[in-house]
């Protein structure tokens, strides 16, 4: 039994959580690394992507999707940097509408919208699961189905298994390392205290 978290595992525990040491998963994921070891530049770069990978980031699962991508082609794929001029604005909107809701929580009727979803159907997932974490959940699922080798009765995505293609153990371990960085994410509690 170790002492200490991997470095690539810090964005699912804090430093001093030890409930790590007892999660025998992770331990099976960290063996499967070991397994392959020493690792050529491009699995690590492609381990740094989902040490990366943050659940709440507003686009968590176009990330994800990204990240598989990258780990069936074996490297990781260019990226735009550049935000569509429609995405700017939501992101604008978004801004808005969280300050105004900052300054009164019980507000409504605020005529703009992100991404056609207007602002007071955005303020009723405040403090709130959103659908993104479905997706996420559907996105981990999958991920378990290919790692594992098993099937499920949970909600997966087909094409998501298409594009991973056959499993390798370098493809099994990333694919392992980010079902485990989503579930973990998604596990996590958090509370806000505005007032």
């Amino acid at each position: 039994m170790r002492d200490e978290l991997r470095a690539c595992w810090l964005n699912c525990y804090g430093p001093d959580n030890k409930t790590f040491l007892d999660d025998k998963e992770l331990q099976q994921i960290d063996a499967m690394q070991d397994a392959i070891a020493p690792l050529d530049d491009q699995p690590k770069a492609l381990r740094q992507l989902i040490t990366r990978f943050e659940a709440c980031y507003h686009e968590a699962d176009k990330e994800a999707e990204y990240i598989i991508k990258s780990i069936a082609a074996g490297h990781c794929l260019e990226q735009s940097q550049e935000r569509p001029p429609e995405r700017k604005k939501e992101l604008e909107n978004a801004r808005s509408i969280l300050s105004m809701w900052c300054e009164n929580p019980v507000i409504k009727g605020i005529g703009l919208d992100v991404g056609g979803v207007p602002a007071d159907e955005l303020f009723s997932f405040i403090g709130k699961l959103s659908p993104l974490c479905d997706r996420l959940r559907a996105i981990s699922n999958t991920l378990g189905v290919f790692w594992k080798g098993k099937r499920t009765t949970k909600n997966i995505d087909h094409d998501i298994l298409l594009t991973l293609g056959e499993p390798t153990p370098v493809k099994r371990w990333l694919a392992a390392s980010l079902d485990k960085t989503i579930r973990l994410h998604l596990s996590l509690s958090f509370e806000i205290d505005l007032f």
